[in-house]
């Protein structure tokens, strides 16, 4: 797309997620092709020293930049989907990442 586009524009999935939803949606997408063993311990923003404080809701909205655009993006589950089946499958030739 063409235009004069100014500002910040958030590029991101449509739907609002945590950070611990995307982690575990795509641990459940490679888990399809491998096994996973994996240890996840969920925590809060607040349990990092920043020097300032952080809002608890950080989630972004793709709106100004889909309006821009005229077109959204890809969903973040579909895109776990596709990245676990293009490393894991073992349909792309050579397997990527540890076994």
């Amino acid at each position: 797309s063409q235009g004069n586009f100014r500002g910040i524009y958030n590029v991101c999935g449509h739907k609002p997620m945590s950070r611990l939803d995307l982690l575990n949606m795509f641990v459940a997408a490679v888990g399809k092709y491998r096994p996973v063993d994996s240890a996840i311990v969920a925590c809060s923003i607040r349990d990092f020293p920043f020097n300032e404080s952080r809002p608890l809701n950080q989630a972004m909205s793709a709106g100004k930049i889909e309006r821009a655009l005229g077109h959204g993006f890809e969903g973040m589950h579909s895109v776990c989907e596709r990245i676990a089946a293009e490393v894991y499958s073992g349909r792309g030739g050579q397997q990527h990442g540890p076994a």
